[in-house]
């Protein structure tokens, strides 16, 4: 799944939102003990955390950081900043961080300059586009927070399968083939949608005018080959399901193995130019592993 600064949009979010993404980002960068102060009361700060500084002369240590969280379309004023680091300094924070959707307005970036040199805590600024780089790296916080609808379809498809072993009805597949964009998800993702695809039997699907629908979901193999997680060939395949000799010149070959509570499924699909491309999905119990190769053409 590949994410760039403008999946992430800020304009999309309710105040409370942008809070819980700050909120979900602290975890993410090893905070603990957050008190996330909703409501607005917040005496001076929206979150309240704990770091623990690893040192290795005299051991750990803990530091409290008041968090704020601005959630603008235009500058940040600074009295709202002010307001913060005079509670920050009253209550003896050793830290304050401030996130904001958006930027500081001039008067506020020097008032901030200007307070560094006389505080006895560290000051420290997120503002919009670096909060941008700092949620790239977590793209299930992108999912969460600003996927478009098809995208989080599909990621609680995949869930209900794992958990309840249900696979998409071929209407709902038919309806993903129109809408997906295969560049926003992860190799478990699209190694899911593939199965799901050749699992299902699209004879005489029709639409609602009921005329016949082709399906066509090679597009996922561009993606499969994007995300590829595996050498070619990929190893540690029972012998019995490989399948590599049934192919000639071109197509697509799989096999698959139930047993209980496990399931094991090795497909291989074989482009007009060449290139392999080598698929291979464990489910067991409530566990997955995806995995995806392919080799380009021989010349």
């Amino acid at each position: 799944m590949t994410f760039e600064d403008r999946d992430i949009q800020f304009e999309k979010l309710e105040w409370k939102d942008f809070e819980e993404l700050c909120f979900d980002l602290l975890l993410k960068y090893h905070f603990h003990s957050l008190n996330w102060r909703q409501g607005g009361a917040d005496k001076g700060r929206d979150i309240q955390a704990i770091f623990t500084v690893a040192n290795g002369m005299i051991g750990a240590y803990q530091e409290r950081w008041f968090v704020e969280c601005k959630h603008y379309k235009k500058g940040v004023p600074q009295n709202e900043i002010s307001s913060k680091v005079e509670w920050a300094e009253a209550e003896k924070a050793d830290h304050l961080l401030i996130f904001t959707s958006s930027y500081l307005t001039a008067s506020a970036s020097e008032y901030l300059e200007k307070k560094r040199s006389s505080l006895s805590f560290g000051i420290h600024l997120i503002d919009g586009k670096n909060l941008k780089q700092r949620l790239l790296p977590f793209p299930d916080l992108i999912v969460k927070y600003f996927a478009d609808d098809t995208t989080k379809l599909v990621r609680d498809l995949l869930k209900q399968w794992i958990y309840h072993d249900y696979i998409p009805e071929k209407g709902m597949l038919v309806k993903l083939e129109k809408n997906i964009n295969p560049a926003k998800l992860n190799i478990e993702e699209l190694v899911f949608l593939l199965f799901s695809f050749e699992s299902c039997d699209f004879e005489d699907v029709t639409d609602e005018f009921h005329e016949e629908v082709t399906v066509n979901y090679d597009f996922l193999y561009s993606s499969i080959i994007s995300s590829k997680n595996s050498e070619f060939p990929i190893n540690n395949i029972d012998s019995s399901m490989y399948t590599f000799d049934m192919l000639n010149s071109g197509g697509t070959c799989q096999s698959y193995i139930k047993q209980l509570e496990q399931l094991r499924w090795h497909h291989v699909h074989i482009r007009e130019d060449g290139t392999i491309i080598n698929v291979y999905l464990e489910k067991s119990r409530h566990t997955l592993t995806s995995r995806a190769s392919y080799r380009n053409p021989v010349r």
